[in-house]
């Protein structure tokens, strides 16, 4: 739009169906000259219209960048809380090893008059305990993995999708 342009047919739709006969009409002289000069007095309007383009554009490019830079980062944080859940749940199950160790002690030390309920109360208290955390940190582990799963672009189809599919 912003280069000039020729038009053969007038502004009333006149046509000439020989060279010659171009300059008899003034319509068409009108009408050619309106088509020639009109980008030269729309310059400005037109170069606008490009460079407001040229930035949506742009900006198109840096959505697209930001949605990758995002992707990456949901894709980190996900192996890190693998990582770091892998090694949690690792280690509460060696915790709750120790606190049925260390209950089962207590109950032999009670069964051989050497140690109060209490004590063994208290042991077994301390084992539910740890045995909750494993759970916990065993869950957090799952959910963590299941993230990485979204994370990289996994999904599930549900019934209703899988019978509008077919």
């Amino acid at each position: 739009m912003r280069f000039p342009s020729f038009s053969i047919t007038g502004a009333l739709g006149l046509a000439s169906s020989e060279l010659i006969s171009l300059t008899k009409g003034n319509a068409l002289i009108y009408s050619a000259g309106g088509s020639m000069l009109g980008p030269i007095f729309n310059w400005g309007k037109y170069k606008r219209r490009k460079e407001i383009q040229e930035e949506i554009a742009h900006q198109a490019l840096y959505r697209y960048e930001q949605s990758v830079l995002q992707a990456f980062r949901e894709v980190d944080d996900a192996l890190i809380d693998v990582d770091t859940y892998t090694r949690e749940t690792i280690a509460r199950q060696r915790q709750m090893e120790a606190a049925t160790n260390a209950a089962k002690l207590s109950r032999a030390r009670y069964d051989g008059g050497q140690a109060g309920y209490l004590e063994v109360l208290d042991t077994e208290r301390s084992m539910f305990s740890a045995e909750l955390d494993a759970t916990s940190a065993w869950r957090h582990q799952l959910s963590a993995y299941l993230y990485l799963y979204k994370a990289l672009g996994g999904g599930w189809i549900t019934p209703r999708e899988q019978d509008s599919s077919k």
